[in-house]
């Protein structure tokens, strides 16, 4: 019982249109084949064909199948690149692009100097002013804020060589 519907099939012209791209495979499969020789086919199935028949042990038929199989391969191969690279440019169309994201960091950039101009204008003399009046409290405020940043980031001192 013989099923010749699920072994893959060839025709010429597919062959030819895709033998560009099916040459690294043949000669991977056939390391026996002259590169040279197997160009000058220009993709012509029969020819190249013989030309592995001659070269190597294998008969018409089995080399038919398999070169069948090595298009099969190389066509499956070709869709999953095809379907990664649609995916990749999807992404990246997804994500902002540097030029677009220059005029938003420009008015980021003008808004924070404008704040601090204001600050430097308006918060910062009056802070400075209370902190005058204020000169015990400014002080003993500072020094516990020192002291609770040195527990902080410097520990106890106990435990330390």
């Amino acid at each position: 019982m013989d099923n010749n519907d699920s072994k893959p099939t060839l025709s010429t012209t597919e062959f030819k249109e895709h033998f560009a791209s099916l040459v690294p495979l043949i000669l991977e499969e056939w390391p026996a084949v002259v590169r040279e020789s197997l160009e000058a086919t220009s993709g012509n199935l029969e020819q190249v064909v013989d030309q592995i028949a001659a070269q190597t042990d294998r008969t018409r038929t089995l080399i038919r199948r398999q070169l069948a199989e090595l298009y099969t391969l190389a066509k499956t191969e070709a869709t999953q690149l095809k379907a990664e690279a649609k995916r990749l440019a999807s992404e990246s169309k997804s994500h902002l692009d540097l030029t677009e994201l220059e005029p938003l960091l420009r008015q980021l950039e003008e808004r924070t100097e404008k704040l601090f101009a204001q600050f430097e204008k308006e918060v910062l003399p009056a802070v400075t002013e209370k902190a005058k009046q204020n000169l015990g409290t400014s002080l003993l405020t500072a020094l516990g804020i020192g002291f609770l940043l040195g527990l902080l980031f410097g520990g106890w001192g106990r435990g330390r060589s």
